[in-house]
C-alpha cells in the first residue's frame, strides 16, 4: 500500500449523539480524538479503527460504516465466508450445520469459514520466517495491530510478516473452487462476516496488498441477531452439509489468544489488549527484549472474541469455541495435517507494509526538530494533570495541538489561572470554544442525575 494521507475508515461520530464525555479520548490508544465545540472529532490521519472509542461510549455516538445484507442479491453466487468466532456466539446446542442453514434462509448460496487457510497460511509463514532476518517477526492476523504499528512504531513495520491475510487466502481458495465449475468471478460475491470495524477498513484499504477478493463485509452482530430469529424455524431433519470442509481443533482456536503463536517457529509470544500491545512494542521498539521470534499481537482483549461487533461475553465465547473444539475425536489433533489449500509461496506475498503518514509537526527535518522544542517548552508549564479539559487526551497532546496551531495555550483552565487571565468572558469564551455552549447549566439528563 502507498504511503497516503488519504485513508478508508469504518468509524465515524454521530455528532448529534455524542455528549463529550471524554472516554474516547482518553482510551483512544493512538490519541486520536479531541473534544471540539462539545463533541468527539477524529484525526483520521492517526485512527487505527480499534473500535476502542466504540466500546466505551456511553451515548452510542460512535458508529460502523459497513455493508448490509439486501447487498448480497447483486450476485447470483452468495458467498458468507465466516470466523469461527461466530459460532463461539451460540450455546452448544446449535451446531454449526444450523449456522449454516440459517445463512442459506437469509439467501447466501455458499458458506465457507475463514481459518479454512490456516493451515496453509502458516506454512507460508514459517517460510517467511526463515526467509527474512527482522526478529521479532510480528503476525498481521490484527489489521488493527497493522495499524498501530504503522502509527506508533513505524520502525517496526520491517518486522511484519509479508503474507497474505487468512481472510484473502480463503476468498482465493473460494474463487478457485467456483472457476473449477466454469463460473465467472463477476458472478460471485463474497461477504465476510466481520466482528470488528479494523476488519472492514483491512478490506476497503489493504495494507500491503493492493486489493482485495472480498466483495463486502456485514457485521458479525446484525448477522446473529438474523441466524437467532433464523434457528427458531430450521427442520434439523432438512440440514445436510457432510461436503464441507470441517475444521481442525487447530483452525478452530486459531482466532483465541495463542491459536497462531503455538504454530510458528522459535520462541514466540502471545499478547492481548492494545494496552499491553503497546506496552510490549514500546520495549521491543527500544530494543529492551530481543530474544523474541514471533509475536501474535491482538488488539481485543481475548482476541476476536473482544471484538465489538461480538455480541457475546468474550470469556464465554472463548469457553464455546474451546469445547467446539474438543468434540473432536481424538485424532484430530492440535496439529494440522497437510494442507488442503495450496497455491505458490509468490502468489500469497505481499509487498513491504510502509510507516503510516500522519499529521507531524513538520515534512521539514529542521522546522520539525524546532517545533518538537517548543512542545518541551510548553510541556514544561503545562500542569501534567491530563485532566482533559483542554479537548486534548493529555498535556503532551495538547502542547503539539498548539504548536500546529489546532490549539490555543489560553484553552488550559490551570495555565490561565496561574497567569491570573482568567476572568468571566474569557472563561466562558474558553468553555464554548471547547465544550459548546450552554455546557454547564443545570441539565438532569445527564448519566448519573437520576437513578
Amino acid at each position: 500500500m502507498n504511503n497516503t494521507s488519504s485513508f478508508y475508515h469504518a468509524i465515524y461520530i454521530d455528532k448529534d449523539s455524542c455528549i463529550g464525555c471524554t472516554r474516547c479520548l482518553k482510551n483512544c490508544p493512538t490519541k486520536s480524538i479531541r473534544i471540539v465545540q462539545g463533541v468527539a472529532d477524529i484525526d483520521e490521519s492517526s485512527c487505527i479503527d480499534c473500535g476502542e472509542c466504540m466500546r466505551v461510549c456511553l451515548a452510542n455516538a460512535v458508529k460502523i460504516e459497513q455493508g448490509c445484507l439486501e447487498s448480497i442479491f447483486k450476485y447470483k453466487y452468495r458467498v458468507a465466508l465466516i470466523p469461527t468466532v461466530l459460532s463461539g456466539q451460540f450455546n452448544l446446542d446449535v451446531t454449526t450445520d444450523q449456522i449454516y442453514k440459517a445463512l442459506h434462509l437469509l439467501g447466501f448460496t455458499h458458506v465457507y469459514e475463514e481459518e479454512e487457510s490456516a493451515e496453509f497460511q502458516i506454512e507460508a509463514i514459517r517460510k517467511f520466517q526463515k526467509e527474512t532476518y527482522n526478529a521479532p517477526v510480528i503476525s498481521t492476523f490484527c489489521p488493527a495491530i497493522v495499524r498501530l504499528v504503522q502509527v506508533r512504531f513505524p520502525t517496526l513495520t520491517g518486522n511484519l510478516v509479508l503474507i497474505k491475510s487468512l481472510i484473502d487466502i480463503t476468498a482465493m481458495a473460494i474463487l478457485e473452487d467456483f472457476k473449477e465449475k466454469g463460473i465467472s468471478p463477476d458472478e460471485i460475491g463474497i461477504f465476510y462476516i466481520t466482528p470488528c470495524p479494523a476488519k472492514i477498513v483491512a478490506i476497503k484499504s489493504p495494507v500491503g496488498d493492493k486489493k482485495t477478493l472480498i466483495t463486502d463485509t456485514i457485521s458479525l452482530e446484525v448477522i446473529y441477531d438474523l441466524i437467532r430469529k433464523k434457528l427458531q424455524v430450521i427442520n434439523e431433519t432438512d440440514i445436510s452439509y457432510e461436503s464441507r470442509i470441517h475444521l481442525t481443533k487447530a483452525e478452530v482456536k486459531w482466532s483465541l489468544t495463542g491459536g497462531e503463536a503455538k504454530h510458528a517457529f522459535g520462541r514466540s509470544l502471545s499478547i492481548d489488549g492494545l494496552a499491553n500491545v503497546t506496552e510490549f512494542l514500546d520495549k521491543v521498539d527500544d530494543e529492551a527484549i530481543d530474544d523474541i521470534d514471533f509475536l501474535e499481537l491482538r488488539a481485543c482483549d481475548q482476541s476476536c472474541p473482544g471484538g465489538v461487533l461480538c455480541p457475546g461475553n468474550r470469556f464465554l465465547t472463548v469457553e464455546k469455541l474451546g469445547m467446539r473444539a474438543s468434540q473432536f475425536n481424538a485424532v484430530d489433533n492440535e496439529c494440522f495435517e497437510a494442507p488442503t489449500i495450496d497455491f505458490p509461496y509468490e502468489d500469497v506475498c505481499v509487498p513491504p507494509v510502509l510507516p503510516r503518514q500522519q499529521a507531524g509537526l513538520d515534512s521539514n527535518i529542521s522546522v520539525a526538530l524546532k517545533k518538537m522544542e517548543k512542545v518541551h517548552n510548553y510541556t514544561c508549564y503545562l500542569p501534567g494533570f491530563d485532566c482533559g479539559g483542554c479537548g486534548a487526551p493529555d498535556c503532551y497532546s495538547f502542547a503539539k495541538d498548539v504548536v500546529n496551531d489546532k490549539a490555543s495555550l489560553s484553552n488550559c483552565v490551570f495555565l490561565q489561572f496561574s497567569n491570573n487571565i482568567l476572568d468571566h468572558e474569557h472563561g466562558k469564551k474558553f468553555i464554548e470554544n471547547v465544550w459548546g455552549k450552554n455546557r454547564l447549566q443545570k441539565d438532569c439528563t445527564k448519566k448519573g442525575a437520576r437513578e
